[in-house]
């Protein structure tokens, strides 16, 4: 009975010091993400790995309002994007290696695969604020393609 005591006592002591301690660095690190969160603007770099587009990426979009037509079976313009995929007329890409670059800057190397063939590429997404127009540019060419969101 005295061990269970003993026991009793230290933790009720342990408590008891561990409260009048001085604290360590955490105190200091809580008010530097605090700062940090602060200055943090909605144009300001995210810069986080992602493995997925976000969500205001996904569904259905054109480079040309034509392409949008259902049951267009010449809309070669027409691109899907959701989760990892971005589909194409004949080619899916897979998203590798993506990084967020802003809220609405996507980059990555894209695996693709289509007509027999696979190949890589590393392209920019970069979404319009009001998200009804999305840019893609391959990096490392001058070519960029504006595709408008499919309504719905």
């Amino acid at each position: 009975m005295s061990a269970k005591l003993a026991c009793v006592g230290v933790i009720i002591l342990g408590s008891t010091l561990g409260s009048c301690l001085p604290t360590s660095k955490s105190d200091d690190s809580s008010k530097q993400t605090e700062q940090t969160s602060a200055e943090l603007t909605d144009d300001a770099p995210l810069e986080i790995a992602i493995t997925q587009f976000p969500a205001s990426y996904f569904g259905q979009w054109g480079l040309t309002p034509g392409d949008c037509k259902i049951g267009g079976s010449d809309a070669k313009g027409l691109i899907s994007v959701q989760g990892s995929l971005v589909k194409f007329y004949e080619a899916t890409a897979t998203i590798r290696n993506g990084k967020r670059e802003s809220l609405t800057s996507v980059s990555g190397n894209f695996d693709f695969v289509g007509e027999g063939q696979k190949w890589q590429t590393r392209s920019r997404y970069q979404l319009r604020n009001d998200k009804q127009q999305l840019t893609r540019h391959d990096i490392g060419t001058a070519e960029k393609y504006v595709y408008s969101r499919c309504p719905e």
